[in-house]
């Protein structure tokens, strides 16, 4: 009879695929009923990419709103597929998201399975990912963030497999699904960049090699310059289409200082962010990776360590505490807040409370930054080197970063939200978890000659990291260092679990939140246009609202650009009916807020439950007095 132990039945439980794949589905189903989805209203920039499924679905004519700066077509395809059985609704759209952000979840997994990740080092990815604040509320609304990550992360699992398994079929299948990715976003061509080096790596420069390797990229281009002008050529380009290339081909043309200055504050952001995020997956792979160094490479990694909280601790003292980025992590929450007092009404108490939180959060995310170089020295050496036969994986995960990086770090900080950094996630996390030389070659030999693809990883990888059993071993790698203090552990593997359960705690409450106040503003908005036949050019509901209703075409929002041929120097702020702005044309009675400021009588007021922290709130309908 077989002996009952915690750390068989942990092995039992979490060393199967299948069960890890049902425990991330069951996770994401929780906690999407959790904050109820429900809701015919947008939210960020649904309704510029819901007014093109609408259009769409009502003409048959594929329009784009002036807002969108995207490719979209495939989002947009997407989205009308759910809107079909029952007609256009912003519920509609949010399930098309919500889907797609549980197959995002379900590719991390089979991502770092690929690369030779353990389970339950794959179940914690994976993890990290669904339970990111940034990514759960991204998938409840109608991101092309999420979509985007879909395809991309799809089109690199792909890739993988059929480089590995030496199969042109899933090879060209990853480079088909790029192209589809590029018309989604045109970041999607970083996967076809790292495609290039990655496949010169793994068959040698040769002449015949580089052709095969150059034509997707170029594939990729022609693509992108196809539908940029048939955009263009058939007046359906928007006018903010590609305006970040233009503002990254402006800190090319300003000079090195700048180009210096602008990639140097981008990468401590992002490596905050990063830090921040990661930082359960990090915690599991730095002990490991520690303990395989020598001496003076630990002492380096700590002399990293000090000056990364040097850097956090400057930032705490200025007053320029995390989120330092803006649009969908809040300082109170998740998502833009339109109005005045959402966190006003908080006691000084509570407020003072959460920058203290964000002031520590930011020094941990800094620390934690600095084990990530730690953490991918090996998959560095190992590319240098050039000698493993996984050279080619390594190449391929890095320079899909650091082309996706190029792009994004060139930008001025306010032409980039924390929503792009959601593409880093599963990318770091397989070049941590395939970066340790000692690793067996024998799992990658195996996938070359398996006859068959597997769906989303293999129970087979004899060679895989391994995150340990609790209460048992507890190691990364598949060489297992024994440890005499068993508690330190279980300390790690409960701190690990005790990070994630507060992740996933905040991206609840959070994503509930702010679904239930724009569902009551929603509410408010239109009782009030039926009520009273206010015309909505006399109210401000908003950014979504506004947007909604005149954003579409820059000549409906400005009107100072009815009469002009050209859009150029447009960017954000050029849309006027936006941001609350009186003029001629929007000329506002009304307005919301969640306090009740001088000047303005309270017409009616709703209340939404909310969750962090747990209390009732207003908010009002204001008539100018």
């Amino acid at each position: 009879m077989k002996k009952f132990s915690l750390r068989s039945l942990s092995k039992d439980l979490f060393d199967s695929d299948q069960v890890n794949l049902l425990t991330l589905f069951s996770l994401w189903i929780g906690m999407v009923l959790l904050v109820n989805p429900i809701g015919n209203f947008p939210l960020n920039d649904d309704w510029a990419y819901g007014w093109t499924v609408k259009t769409f679905l009502e003409t048959g004519e594929y329009r784009l709103s002036d807002w969108a700066a995207a490719n979209l077509l495939p989002q947009t395809l997407w989205g009308t597929f759910f809107c079909l059985p029952f007609g256009f609704s912003f519920t509609a759209l949010r399930l098309s998201t919500l889907v797609l952000g549980l197959l995002g979840v379900l590719l991390t997994y089979g991502l770092l399975r690929e690369v030779g990740a353990n389970s339950k080092l794959s179940l914690l990815g994976a993890s990290v990912v669904a339970l990111n604040p940034v990514y759960f509320g991204l998938s409840n609304s109608f991101s092309n963030d999420i979509s985007s990550f879909v395809l991309t992360t799809f089109s690199l699992y792909l890739i993988i497999r059929g480089l590995k398994l030496n199969s042109s079929l899933f090879t060209i299948a990853g480079i088909l699904i790029s192209f589809i990715s590029i018309l989604n976003r045109q970041s999607g061509i970083v996967i076809l960049i790292a495609f290039f080096f990655a496949l010169l790596a793994k068959e040698g420069i040769r002449f015949k090699t580089f052709i095969l390797s150059i034509s997707p990229v170029a594939l990729g281009l022609l693509l992108q310059l196809i539908y940029a002008h048939w955009l263009e050529q058939t007046g359906r380009k928007p006018v903010l289409y590609g305006f970040q290339i233009e503002n990254l081909a402006q800190t090319f043309s300003s000079g090195l200082p700048t180009i210096i200055s602008t990639y140097t504050e981008n990468v401590l952001i992002v490596a905050a962010y990063l830090g921040l995020f990661l930082l359960p997956f990090l915690a599991v792979c730095s002990r490991d990776r520690r303990l395989s160094l020598s001496l003076k490479k630990k002492q380096l990694s700590f002399l990293m360590l000090l000056a990364a909280l040097a850097m956090g601790v400057v930032l705490v003292i200025k007053d320029k505490q995390m989120p330092l980025v803006g649009n969908v992590l809040d300082t109170f929450g998740v998502g833009p807040v339109a109005f005045d007092g959402y966190s006003s009404v908080l006691s000084s108490k509570t407020q003072i409370l959460v920058h203290k939180i964000w002031k520590l959060l930011t020094l941990i995310a800094f620390a934690s930054a600095a084990l990530i170089p730690v953490c991918c020295i090996p998959a560095f050496r190992e590319m240098i080197n050039m000698k493993s036969t996984r050279s080619w994986l390594l190449i391929l995960i890095t320079a899909s970063a650091l082309a996706y990086f190029g792009l994004m770090g060139g930008l001025d900080k306010q032409y980039w939200f924390d929503r792009y950094l959601i593409f880093f996630l599963p990318i770091l996390m397989m070049l941590i978890a395939a970066s340790d030389s000692r690793m067996s070659e024998e799992s990658n030999i195996a996938a070359r000659t398996v006859p068959q693809l597997s769906v989303l990883g293999e129970q087979n990888h004899q060679s895989s990291p391994e995150l340990g059993d609790l209460g048992g071993k507890f190691s990364v790698y598949n060489t297992p260092q024994i440890s005499s203090d068993h508690k330190l552990r279980l300390t790690l593997i409960m701190g690990v679990m005790v990070i994630l359960l507060i992740y996933g705690g905040f991206s609840i409450a959070a994503t509930h939140d702010y679904l239930s106040w724009n569902r009551v503003r929603w509410e408010a908005l239109n009782n009030l246009m039926e009520t009273t036949q206010t015309p909505p050019e006399k109210i401000y509901g908003g950014f979504e609202f506004n947007g909604w209703h005149f954003g579409n075409h820059l000549k409906t929002c400005n009107p100072n650009y009815q009469s002009q041929a050209t859009s150029a120097g447009v960017d954000w702020g050029t849309f006027d009916c936006l941001w609350g702005r009186d003029t001629d044309t929007y000329h506002y009675l009304y307005t919301l807020g969640f306090i009740h400021p001088p000047g303005y009588t309270v017409e009616s007021q709703y209340t939404f439950k909310r969750w962090l922290p747990w209390r009732d709130q207003q908010i009002y309908v204001l008539k100018k007095a």
